[in-house]
């Protein structure tokens, strides 16, 4: 779903690709916190708790974690606001990346623009695609930038020669492409791109 006119986006427009979950939502520690409220356990990481669940227990858990709509009530990631309002002020066309199965769930894409609208986050369209970053990269191949938590999906947009922040997180301290800067705080980035 896009904004009119957004379609007609010439090659020095200012886009930009955010994903959603690890990078506006405080992910994964939301989903450790649910596994620990359903299970009674502590788990202190996603490793940990894919080790020691019993798989057919960790698909029920994250099945309902898809329906219960706690996906409405999410934390936010640190400066996320800040981000993008920042991004906003500068006129950048937002455009948010998410894998989140809203065909197969319906209350996620209920969840998630509550989500988007109660945390005040202003975007201009979103992508919901198993493949958001190839998605993304056909309908907008002119983006100036994408934000991504998955180092292997942020290596694979790099190699295709564009630039791309990780956020950093326990999962993805692989090595980067040379088109990937890490970034441990969203508002680094502000520094990059709109203060150059």
């Amino acid at each position: 779903m896009f904004k009119k006119g957004l379609w007609e986006e010439e090659k020095n427009a200012k886009v930009c690709a955010i994903d959603l979950d690890g990078v506006l939502v405080d992910y994964p520690k939301c989903w450790i916190d649910f596994i620990n409220a359903e299970t009674k356990n502590k788990f202190k990481s996603l490793y940990e708790a894919k080790e020691i669940l019993i798989y057919n227990d960790y698909k029920r858990i994250k099945k309902k974690y898809r329906t219960c709509e706690v996906k409405a009530t999410l934390p936010i990631k640190t400066n996320a606001l800040e981000f993008i309002t920042a991004l906003k002020k500068d006129d950048f066309k937002i455009i948010l990346l998410t894998s989140r199965p809203y065909r197969q769930y319906r209350e996620i894409w209920k969840d998630t623009t509550i989500w988007l609208r109660n945390n005040g986050i202003d975007i201009d369209g979103i992508i919901w695609d198993e493949e958001k970053h190839w998605a993304v990269l056909r309908e907008f191949p002119y983006i100036r930038f994408m934000v991504e938590d998955n180092a292997e999906i942020a290596n694979q947009v790099a190699r295709v020669g564009y630039k791309v922040y990780v956020v950093d997180n326990e999962y993805n301290h692989q090595p980067l492409e040379k088109n990937c800067s890490r970034v441990f705080d969203l508002l680094d980035i502000i520094k990059s791109e709109v203060l150059e």
